[in-house]
């Protein structure tokens, strides 16, 4: 396409005019068509179909072509979400377009014949939706929420805190070991090196097979005389 210029004149892009949008059933032509574009702000679009949706059509139509068409579907949604389930009626029509671009060839070289118009005809899909309600259920609904809204609840009494020690002597209390019992019970559990030596000495003989003797009756036993 380097001997080639798009041509001045193409095809535009459908404004918000009721008969260029695609899609609308006849019964709410008159309601107001909201184009959504893949640069545009979405919150900017929802307060457009809100304030549309109270006009005395009830209607409103949400165009988008193209990549728009994702942006237009949240739109849907967060309008629906804001308005009474039981009295919106969604209208789908989803389709495509068809544009023409036209091609023009540049300045012909000398000596070459000139280039013919190149007509390049592409199809664009869309989505129409049209979101219709009805006062009487909106108008219904939106008074129980108010009247809903209005009735204050009664204050919940704070539940009592139990507090630790308390309940008429539940607890019990460890009475403190006396100076005595202390040294009773350090003499007790830390055994002496002489005692535990010989308990050692005791296990080991056992394990031969020999009988252990007692430290009080080898010191103390004289020696017996041999018979004469």
């Amino acid at each position: 396409m380097d001997h080639y210029r798009p041509a001045a004149a193409s095809t535009p892009a459908p404004s918000t005019a009721t008969a260029a949008i695609p899609g609308i059933p006849p019964e709410h032509a008159a309601a107001k068509v909201i184009t959504v574009t893949a640069n545009g702000r979405i919150r900017g679009y929802i307060a457009a179909a809100l304030s549309a949706l109270e006009s005395p059509h009830h209607a409103v139509h949400v165009y988008a072509r193209g990549a728009a068409i994702n942006k237009a579907v949240s739109v849907v949604e967060i309008v629906k979400r804001k308005l009474p389930a039981a009295g919106v009626t969604q209208i789908n029509s989803l389709g495509s377009v068809a544009e023409t671009d036209t091609w023009e060839p540049k300045d012909a070289d000398a000596g070459k014949p000139p280039l013919d118009r190149i007509l390049v005809t592409k199809h664009t899909p869309y989505l129409t939706v049209t979101l219709t309600v009805d006062p009487e259920i909106v108008a219904a609904v939106q008074a129980a929420e108010s009247a809903a809204a209005a009735v204050v609840e009664a204050p919940v009494p704070p539940r009592p805190t139990k507090t630790s020690g308390g309940g008429g002597g539940g607890g019990k209390k460890r009475a403190p070991a006396s100076a005595s019992g202390s040294r009773i019970t350090q003499s007790s559990g830390a055994p002496s090196s002489a005692g535990a030596a010989s308990v050692a000495g005791a296990g080991d003989m056992r394990k031969r097979g020999k009988r252990p003797a007692s430290a009080k009756g080898s010191a103390s036993q004289p020696p017996r005389n041999p018979p004469s």
